[in-house]
């Protein structure tokens, strides 16, 4: 829930500084948490991600973006070039 990850955000928050982005990441990933420590719904009222980003949702984006955009990138500059980027 909103609640839980806002809690978890801010126990890592004062366990790694977000400005040393290895060590922060690192801290974040024995939270399960992915890095991410202003969440754009933070201030939202009554926003929880649990509610309004149903996996249908998720789903469709993802699929959106590998189908369309991704495929797209690797058809233009080769998948070689992705690998050697990413």
């Amino acid at each position: 829930t909103a609640k839980h990850n806002l809690n978890a955000i801010s126990a890592l928050c004062s366990q790694a500084d977000p400005d040393d982005l290895p060590g922060f990441l690192k801290v974040a990933k024995s939270f399960g948490l992915n890095g991410v420590h202003k969440p754009f719904w933070k201030d939202w009222p009554l926003s929880d991600p649990a509610q309004f980003l149903k996996v249908e949702l998720l789903h469709h984006f993802f699929r959106m973006s590998w189908d369309h955009d991704i495929q797209w990138c690797i058809t233009v500059v080769r998948d070689n070039e992705i690998d050697f980027r990413f």
